[in-house]
């Protein structure tokens, strides 16, 4: 799983982002290497939701038991999270490869 670089430069590996709010959320999906279908399947929620919690001018804010989610998925040490991720979407029948070839932008593009 490559790092992502922060809005500063800084390489920000998935485990240092604690899901709070929309900014983090969309943070952590960037981090992850994921697409919003590929988050969707991971976090087992409409796409219509994860469109939602990655557009900031949209009032809707990320539910608990999703950034709770989120967050235990990054304590997973680096090689058992990508094995997991592999296997959850694979299970979820996401066919788009991971990591995504076009991820979620943090910051916002």
């Amino acid at each position: 799983m490559s790092k992502r670089k922060d809005k500063n430069g800084g390489m920000v590996s998935p485990n240092e982002i604690h899901v709070v709010d929309k900014v983090t959320f969309r943070q952590w999906c960037a981090s992850m290497v994921l697409n919003a279908k590929q988050a969707s399947a991971l976090l087992r929620i409409s796409l219509p939701m994860v469109y939602k919690y990655l557009d900031m001018d949209m009032s809707a804010n990320v539910r608990g038991t999703v950034a709770l989610a989120c967050n235990l998925i990054s304590e997973k040490p680096s090689a058992e999270r990508a094995s997991w991720v592999m296997t959850q979407l694979k299970n979820e029948g996401c066919t788009d490869p991971w990591p995504a070839s076009h991820p979620v932008k943090f910051p916002e593009k």
